[in-house]
């Protein structure tokens, strides 16, 4: 019932379950969202996971650094935070009398749980967000602008010079970009830190104040007010 051993330079190259949720959440609405992913790729094997240590059954002697089979997330959640920022985890091993019986001596401790790197970076490829080619034609045809109103080819392809700060972006191509932005989610599945992120993959020499991201987003609309009866 051995797990298989981990060096100490792989394990100190994996990710700690928090810093793995930080890399991975900016893609989801949520943190729930972005742990069931993680948590789903763990048991299929897409993201392999290590162990400073771990301990088999109530009471027993603690191993060293191990890596952990795919099959010991199978009856995790998620739901509880609490691993997620300890690292410690204990993992119930399905009976061969069927997967909802278990015994003492099915349990097993890890301790000092991180997640190796190239899994994490994969869920955060396969569900970044991905800017879509701007420029004025994309802008007429599609957001409504007016070739007069703005140019947005300038704003993504002069370069910087050596330790020139960012250039504040024009409200125009601002517009134009949330424009694109309302193409891949609805207002209300953006959020600040999303919106940044995106933003500084779409204008890597451009700089935009939280004040101005939050003028060209538009507070949801509330639903009608409850009228209180005379």
């Amino acid at each position: 019932m051995a797990d298989e051993p981990v060096s100490e330079d792989e394990y100190e190259a994996c990710l700690r379950p928090r810093e793995a949720l930080d890399r991975v959440r900016l893609s989801f609405s949520n943190l729930d969202m972005a742990g069931a992913a993680i948590l789903d790729r763990l048991k299929g094997g897409l993201v392999r996971s290590v162990a400073k240590s771990s301990s088999w059954g109530e009471g027993g002697t603690p191993t060293g650094r191990v890596r952990i089979p795919a099959k010991h997330w199978s009856h995790q959640t998620g739901k509880s935070a609490a691993w997620w920022i300890s690292g410690d985890i204990r993992c119930f091993i399905p009976s061969s009398k069927g997967p909802h019986y278990h015994i003492p001596s099915s349990a097993i401790r890890y301790y000092g749980v991180r997640f190796e790197a190239d899994g994490i970076v994969g869920i955060v490829r396969d569900t970044e967000l991905r800017p879509a080619p701007l420029d004025s034609a994309t802008a007429v045809a599609v957001y409504g602008y007016q070739p007069h109103m703005m140019d947005l080819e300038p704003e993504l392809e002069s370069p910087l010079e050596t330790g020139e700060p960012k250039r504040p972006i024009s409200d125009a191509t601002l517009k134009a970009w949330w424009g694109m932005c309302l193409t891949i989610r609805p207002t209300d599945a953006w959020n600040a830190d999303q919106m940044q992120a995106f933003f500084d993959q779409c204008f890597p020499n451009k700089s935009v104040s939280r004040d101005r991201m939050r003028k060209v987003r538009p507070k949801p609309k509330s639903g009608p007010k409850a009228h209180s009866a005379e």
